[in-house]
């Protein structure tokens, strides 16, 4: 890749405004893509992408993440794929595990509000 583009890409992230879903579309979405029904969603600080705690009616706790629409499909797939690396060569380190959706993709594109972004659940 041309360093010129990767500067564009990196502008671009850094200068993206965070996702804008509601707590009521986080809602559905799980529902729909993973099978997690929520009793209660808490939007979560970050600084790029937008997260939320869900709770589940089944006493589990997750975290939904969008990302950014500027980040790159490879980046969330590297960062999933890291994740589950981790969780199969030390179980006991403390990290989220990734929750595959209910078609077992590790994430999926939602378009929201004009934008796409990926979406991922971690337990």
């Amino acid at each position: 890749m041309a360093i010129e583009s990767t500067e564009m890409l990196i502008r671009n992230l850094l200068t993206n405004e965070a996702p804008t879903f509601t707590a009521e579309a986080a809602k559905r979405i799980a529902l729909a893509r993973y099978g997690v029904c929520a009793s209660r969603v808490k939007p979560l600080v970050s600084e790029r992408d937008q997260n939320f705690r869900l709770d589940a009616i089944d006493g589990r706790s997750y975290v939904l993440k969008f990302s950014n629409s500027a980040e790159q499909e490879q980046v969330v797939d590297f960062q999933n794929r890291a994740l589950m690396y981790i969780a199969t060569t030390d179980p006991e380190l403390p990290v989220p595990h990734v929750i595959p959706a209910l078609d077992g993709a590790l994430h999926n594109a939602v378009e929201y509000r004009g934008a796409r972004h990926f979406v991922r659940l971690l337990g």
